[in-house]
This record gives structure tokens, C-alpha cells and sequence, in this order.
């Protein structure tokens, strides 16, 4: 007979461990204990390690040691004998013994980060133990320790790299529950050094309430005599509540593996075709068979290689070679550089240690495994604990006997609820959630491949429409200077009465600068005349005391400069700033001109450290977190301004590291719209960051209109009725209609409503003109498309835009900044 022992129980798993006790439990409570051995790192002694773990082990104690996997294989570190031993032990010790690792995270903790953070964990256990004592078996790794190093660490953004168990350290109540996507979450406990004077009775009595009990015993710093003591006196105290039934012990990663209902397991089936006419029969057959009852699976191929199945089959070019549509969602190792795959990398080979978790470019890896020798029973013979993509390979199925055992297995695994079943984006979903910031980024690349920017490049026709364009929003600027200031009225409405409002801002002033500039660049006017212009306006340039400096008002009349709206806005004065530079660089006007312009303003007023502040109602406001700053800190450098940047400048990691970094930055600004963005690129030349914002709002705008039919094209842009004006724009940071904003200017709760957006959204046309100036896209013909036929206003310029409620334009409303901006946007597409 054998002899039922705990430590055999236990190595062959948990699932009797309720037996244990059990007489116990019928007079009083019985205390559930998880038991760690924290501190074991660099710098660690093994042997002292393996005494301290085998005095627990050898009294059938399960055991989970925590180690710093990372420190232990960093670069430089070589080999470290601390991780064979560790091998060894789960090797000898299955069941017994578990291993975790702490979060040890820096830096940012956006929840890219942590998704970050969690494959770089993965990717130590891997360097841990693909080679050594477990080269050629695995075991699960799941358990985390979070120490607290930065605020809001997210349990889910860990599981992604399969980690299922997340703890935090810290005395207290010990509270485990169950969580997000079935992480078992807790915190509390009794963390403190394994030779801590009066452990013993501190432990004795926290067993004698029963209950959960978590006991996080540490070597860190401890001398080897006074750590074996501790540790032979808690064995002896625990091995006690054993025998006794006052206790059952099970590691943090067992008591998830059994946890209510128990893991059901995460299955991915990746299905490869073959080649011969046989092979593919089997292989649809197989398919047919599986998808037809309902089960997930991904076909590698094309849609259209395969005729008709069931909708549950999900197509993946493992090649892609065709970046056409049906667009891959799934890219093979090696098939595309790291820029091409979008947000999936799926290893070519399986491996023992399989890697998972996002990596440095950005995509969730995810390795494969090969189904065994065994037969189709044993195909599902898997650790609940991970994650699992399957390789069925023709030969699995060529036979119809083992193809329909498979099909009959599958079947009843996902019947049974002991496999939920995937495809390999649906997988991937599953673990990673929904990052709406790295989705963006996704979206990004996947637009690379399949619809690429291209640059602009008009034809003969294009040409003279645009330069029909051109001559209209001129007509603007021209019909509304007043001839002795040199300025332009803000806005005009024409009816049966012309309203000129001869109010205008720096910002204004600016998108006239630029008119004046790329009229003279296409031939409407001439040199003398345009060099005119900009002197007249430069020298009347409205000033004012803004708590005590001279600068330009927020507001102000064009014929007599008359003060509207006192206070002071470094973006429009920025803005202004960058105009008066392409000026100079136009050759209109002198530098030294120019130079003192700036010169008779206090800009350092407005500027303490670098950071830029407005003066509105009466007080100073930094401004610094604004779409604005990035902008204005590139247009004022030239004078000799130094401004910080609101976006990451120096993100450690790699590419997609700094990209992402770029873009929580945005979303965490406010939603963005054309302006700045666009206008920073065709009036100051390329910038990475820029670019990368630009590219993401035109992918959400290509996305919606693919989604729902409508068109977006988002800007700031005033309003022909109550409040006036309006902000458009996207949010970065959310996904679907909630990441398009339509907000008034000012609080007033009858502008936040449905019904306020979707009477004040617009097509903005300066947006639609910056937009087809960048990059060649049907979008953006039909934008101008619409422009063209709607918002032109014969002998005025260019209405505002489009309502997207009605597609008719904003009726003969038309304004400085709209004309002003279509003027620079078709100077950049015919310079």
C-alpha cells in the first residue's frame, strides 16, 4: 500500500488538499497558510538559500521564494548558480515548491508600463531557466510580489505575461480575493525578516484565528546561524499545525489554481494548412468540424484561400506577404521587421519556456506549443496556470480516427468549461485588455501597412484649383485690412447686412502674416506689395500693460487697437512669434525689424523658468500642460526663448517605449485637434512628435468614417450662434465615440448635451485644406471635395466648415484665421 502523504498529495496537486484537516475544521477553525522566502537576489548566498529552503521542504511545508529574477540574469551578471538551485528545487520539489518575483518598477507607470514591466518579468524567467536544470521541462511562474516602488500598479496589465497571482507587501490583514480577468489579488500579511525576535509567537497567534495567513519571511541582511534557528523553529511550529489539522498550507499560486470553481484554461488553436491537396482536406475538415460547434480557432491563410466557414474561424497570414486586405492581425516571427507586425508576434518554434507579455516593439508575444505524442486525450494535459496557443499541424489530423478524437476532446473541454478557447487576436485581447493608448498605436501601424501616407502631390488640375482656392481666401484678407492700421477684421457675416467684427487676437494676426506670405509666394501679389503689408501691420501692432509688462492684449479692435479683452495668451504670442520667423525667412521683412518687435514685449514676464503663462481675469495661469507648448517652444526658439516640453522628451526603452510615452502626454493634456498639430508641421517643417500626433488623429478619423459612414475632421473653430465658439477634437486616451469631444466655450449646462455637439460639429475647412496639404489620400479629396462645393463664398473667402448634422456649410460666416490657414496649407502643398 502507499503510503498518502502531504508532500505526495501535494506533488501530484491540491485538488484533495480539502481532506487535510478536515476533522479540525469540524470542531474550530483552520488557518489557510501561504509561506514565502523573500530577499533571494544578487548577491545571495545558494547554499544558504537551499538550507534555508530544504529545512521547510524536507518538513513537506509548500514553499513559494521569492526572487529577483531580473537582478539575477541582467546583463553583465553571467550565470547565476541562484537560479539552477531554484530549478532544481521545483524540478525535486513539484508541488512543494513555487517560486514569485518582485515587480521592482521605476520610471513611469502608465499601464503601458506595466504591460512593459510584466514581459520584461517574463523574459527573466525565460533567461533564468531555458538552460540549466529546467531547460527541458517547465513549470508555471505566476505569483508577484508588488513592494510598493511606484503608486497604482494595475494587477491586470501583469497578466498579460501570465502572471495570475499578485500580492502586496505590507503587514496587515491578509485579503485575498479573486479579480479582473481571475488574478487572484491580496494584500496584507506578516512581512518581516525570518530572524525577527518573537516571529514565533507573532506567528502562533496569528494561526490560532484561522483564516487566510500570508507569512513573507525575509533573509535579507539576516547572518546565516540566526536565519537557520528562525527557520527550523517556524518549520517545526508549522509542520505541528500539519499534523494536527489546526492549519492547511498551500502556495498563493495553489490557492488560485483551486479558488472557487477552479482555472479554467486559456486556449489559443492555431491551425496551419499544409501544402498538398490532402493535407488541406484534412486540415477543412478539421475546421468545418471544430468551428462549425462554436469553437474559436485561426486558420493560418487568407479568407479567400479557403471559400466559405464558419464564422468563428479567424484568418492569420503568417507570411504576409499580401499587406492587402483582409489585413493580418497576426504576424509570424521573422516574416516583417518589428515595424511591420502590428500587435501580435508569434514565435515560429515552440519552446519549453515560452515567452509572453508586450515587448520592446510594442506587440504581445505569445510562443506556441506542440501538441505531444500522446494522442488526442492528453492534447489538453496543460497547467491552467498559463496561457496556451496550440500548433495543429496537418500530420495531427490527416488520419480520420485521430482528426475526430481531437474534434471530439476540443469538444468536450469547451462543453465542460475546462478550456475557453480563442482565437489569436481574441487571446491576445483577453490578456492584454484594452490599453486604449497602445490600441492607437496598433491601429497606427496596422494603417502603415495597409493604406500608407503618402506625400502630396498635386497634379496640373489640382494645381489650378488650388490656386483658385488661394485667390478666394485672399480675398479675404485683402477686402478686410483696414487700410490705415494694416490689420485684418477677425470675422465678417454677410446677408442682407455685412457684419465686419473688427475684433481680433495675436493668434489672428498670425494666420494674416502667413497669408500675406504665401500670397506673395503664388503670385497674387507682388514683393513691394506684400513687403507693404507686413510693415503696416508690424507696426501697429496693438500693446498693453498686463500687470505691469508690455505686452500684446488677448484681444483687441484692428482699426483702432483698441483693448476688448485685457489679460495676455502666450500661444497666440507664440504662435505670432513662429509667423513673424516665416516672414523673415520670406524675405518680407528684416530680421533686426523683427527682432525688436519682440524685443518690446516682456516675454520673460510670461516665461519664469521656462514655463509659458497667460494672464487671464486678473492672474497669471501656466499654460505649460497645453497642445499648445510643444508649438510655441519650437517657434520661439529662434528668439532666444528656451521653453520645457509638455511631452516626454528622454522615455528610456526603445521606440515604441518613446512613442507611447509621446501619446499618454497628449491624452493626458486634453483632447487634440488640428491646431496646433498640423499647423506646427506645414509652418515649421517636420518634428517626430508632431508627426506621430497628426498621424494617430487622422487614423481615428479614418476609423470612424470606415466605422459609421461619417466623416470627422476636427479643429477649434468659431460658431455662428451661442456660445460662439467651439473645441473639437480627439481623445487620445479613449477608444470609440467616447474619444470625440465637441465642447463649448465656457461651463453653461445647456451647451453639454447631445444635442448642443451634434448641431455644433463641424468639417472644418482649414482643417480639411492643412490635412490635404500633408498627405494624398481619397479622405482628403473628398474633404476638399465638400469644401469646394460648400463652403466657398464667392467674394468673401471660406465659410468656417461643414455642420456634420446637415452637410451644409456655416452660411456666409467666414473668418481671419480659416482664410489664413487655407492660404499657408496651400502654399506648403504648392511650395
Amino acid at each position: 500500500m502507499i503510503r498518502l502523504t502531504r508532500r505526495r498529495l501535494l506533488q501530484g496537486g491540491v485538488a484533495l488538499l480539502p481532506v487535510i484537516g478536515g476533522a479540525a475544521r469540524a470542531q474550530g477553525k483552520v488557518a489557510q497558510v501561504s509561506l514565502l522566502l523573500d530577499g533571494i537576489g544578487p548577491g545571495m548566498d545558494p547554499g544558504l538559500v537551499e538550507r534555508i529552503a530544504t529545512t521547510f521542504l524536507a518538513a513537506g511545508l509548500p514553499l513559494t521564494c521569492v526572487a529577483d529574477l531580473a537582478g539575477l540574469t541582467a546583463p553583465g551578471v553571467g550565470h547565476a548558480p541562484l537560479c539552477d538551485l531554484l530549478a532544481r528545487l521545483a524540478r525535486q520539489e513539484p508541488g512543494l515548491f513555487d517560486l514569485a518575483l518582485p515587480i521592482g518598477m521605476t520610471g513611469r507607470n502608465e499601464r503601458y508600463y506595466q504591460l512593459r514591466r510584466a514581459g520584461a518579468l517574463r523574459d527573466a524567467v525565460v533567461r533564468a531557466f531555458a538552460e540549466g536544470p529546467a531547460a527541458d521541462r517547465g513549470f508555471p511562474v505566476v505569483t508577484l510580489v508588488d513592494r510598493g516602488d511606484v503608486a497604482d500598479i494595475d494587477h491586470t496589465a501583469f497578466r498579460g505575461a501570465g502572471f495570475r497571482v499578485h500580492l502586496r507587501a505590507g503587514d496587515g490583514p491578509f485579503t485575498p480575493t479573486v479579480a479582473g480577468r481571475g488574478e487572484l489579488v491580496a494584500t496584507g500579511g506578516i512581512w518581516t525578516r525570518l530572524d525577527a525576535p518573537g516571529l514565533e509567537a507573532r506567528i502562533g497567534a496569528a494561526l490560532a484565528g484561522g483564516g487566510d495567513v500570508l507569512l513573507a519571511l525575509s533573509l535579507a541582511g539576516g547572518e546565516a546561524k540566526g536565519l537557520a534557528e528562525g527557520a527550523a523553529g517556524i518549520a517545526a511550529l508549522l509542520a505541528d499545525g500539519l499534523r494536527e489539522g489546526r492549519i492547511d498550507m498551500a502556495s498563493p499560486a495553489r490557492r488560485r489554481l483551486y479558488a472557487g470553481t477552479g482555472l479554467t484554461l486559456d486556449v489559443a488553436l492555431l491551425v496551419e494548412t499544409g501544402f498538398i491537396q490532402e493535407e488541406r482536406e484534412a486540415v477543412l475538415a478539421f475546421v468545418r468540424e471544430l468551428a462549425g460547434a462554436g469553437v474559436p480557432l485561426t486558420l493560418a491563410g487568407r479568407a479567400e484561400e479557403f471559400g466559405e466557414l464558419p464564422g468563428t474561424v479567424h484568418f492569420c497570414a503568417t507570411g504576409a506577404t499580401d499587406p492587402g486586405p483582409p489585413l493580418p492581425r497576426c504576424i509570424e516571427d521573422g516574416a516583417r521587421p518589428d515595424e511591420g507586425a502590428i500587435a501580435l508576434h508569434l514565435s515560429a518554434e515552440p519552446a519549453v519556456w515560452p515567452r509572453q507579455g508586450i515587448g520592446a516593439d510594442g506587440r504581445l508575444r505569445l510562443t506556441p506549443r506542440e501538441l505531444g505524442p500522446a494522442g488526442p486525450d492528453a492534447v489538453l494535459r496543460l497547467s491552467a496556470l498559463e496561457d496556451h496557443v496550440i500548433v495543429i499541424r496537418p500530420e495531427h489530423v490527416l488520419q480520420p480516427v485521430l482528426r475526430a478524437g481531437m474534434v471530439q476532446r476540443f469538444l468536450q473541454a469547451a462543453q465542460s468549461r475546462q478550456a475557453f478557447f480563442h482565437t489569436l487576436p481574441g487571446l491576445a485581447s483577453h490578456l492584454v485588455a484594452s490599453e486604449p493608448v497602445l490600441e492607437r498605436l496598433w491601429s497606427l501601424r496596422r494603417r502603415r501597412l495597409t493604406d500608407p501616407v503618402l506625400a502630396r502631390g498635386p497634379d496640373a488640375g489640382e494645381r489650378a484649383r488650388l490656386m483658385a482656392d488661394a485667390r478666394l481666401a485672399w480675398r479675404f484678407i485683402e477686402r478686410f485690412t483696414d487700410p490705415a492700421t494694416g490689420l485684418c477684421a477677425g470675422t465678417v457675416q454677410q446677408g442682407r447686412t455685412r457684419i465686419v467684427n473688427r475684433e481680433a487676437t495675436m493668434w489672428d494676426l498670425a494666420s494674416q502674416l502667413h497669408g500675406i506670405r504665401v500670397a506673395r509666394q503664388l503670385a497674387l501679389i507682388g514683393a513691394d506689395e506684400a513687403r507693404a503689408r507686413v510693415a503696416l501691420l508690424v507696426d501697429n501692432l496693438p500693446l498693453a500693460q498686463v500687470d505691469g509688462h508690455p505686452l500684446p492684449p488677448a484681444m483687441f479692435r484692428t482699426d483702432d487697437k483698441a483693448v476688448v479683452t485685457p489679460g495676455f495668451d502666450i500661444c497666440d504670442a507664440g504662435r505670432f512669434a513662429v509667423a513673424l520667423d516665416a516672414t523673415v525667412a520670406a524675405g518680407l521683412l528684416e530680421r533686426e525689424r523683427a527682432a525688436l518687435v519682440l524685443a518690446g514685449w516682456d516675454l520673460a514676464a510670461a516665461l519664469p523658468g521656462g514655463r509659458p503663462y497667460s494672464h487671464v481675469l486678473g492672474r497669471w495661469i501656466d499654460t505649460t500642460a497645453s497642445h499648445c507648448t510643444a508649438y510655441i517652444r519650437r517657434g520661439l526658439a529662434p528668439w532666444g526663448f528656451g521653453l520645457v516640453s509638455p511631452l516626454a522628451d528622454a522615455v528610456a526603452g526603445s521606440a515604441a517605449d518613446r512613442q507611447i510615452g509621446v501619446l499618454y502626454d497628449v491624452a493626458a493634456i486634453a483632447p487634440v485637434g488640428v491646431e496646433p498639430v498640423l499647423l506646427d508641421l506645414i509652418e515649421q517643417g517636420p518634428e517626430p512628435k508632431a508627426e506621430l500626433v497628426a498621424e494617430v488623429l487622422f487614423d481615428a478619423q479614418l476609423d470612424w468614417f470606415e466605422t459609421t459612414g461619417r466623416m470627422k475632421c476636427a479643429s477649434e473653430a468659431p460658431l455662428n450662434f451661442a456660445p460662439w465658439f467651439s473645441y473639437q477634437g480627439l481623445r487620445i486616451g479613449q477608444l470609440g465615440p467616447a474619444a470625440w469631444v465637441v465642447r463649448a466655450l465656457g461651463e453653461a449646462p445647456e451647451h453639454d448635451t447631445e444635442e448642443f455637439r451634434d448641431r455644433a460639429e463641424l468639417l472644418s475647412a482649414k482643417s480639411a485644406y492643412l490635412w490635404a496639404a500633408l498627405r494624398s489620400h481619397p479622405y482628403c479629396d473628398a474633404l476638399l471635395a465638400i469644401m469646394r462645393d460648400k463652403a466657398r463664398i464667392e467674394g468673401l473667402g471660406f465659410s468656417v466648415g461643414v455642420f456634420t448634422s446637415t452637410m451644409q456649410a456655416m452660411p456666409d460666416y467666414s473668418d481671419l484665421n480659416t482664410n489664413g490657414v487655407i492660404l499657408a496649407a496651400i502654399g506648403h502643398a504648392l511650395r
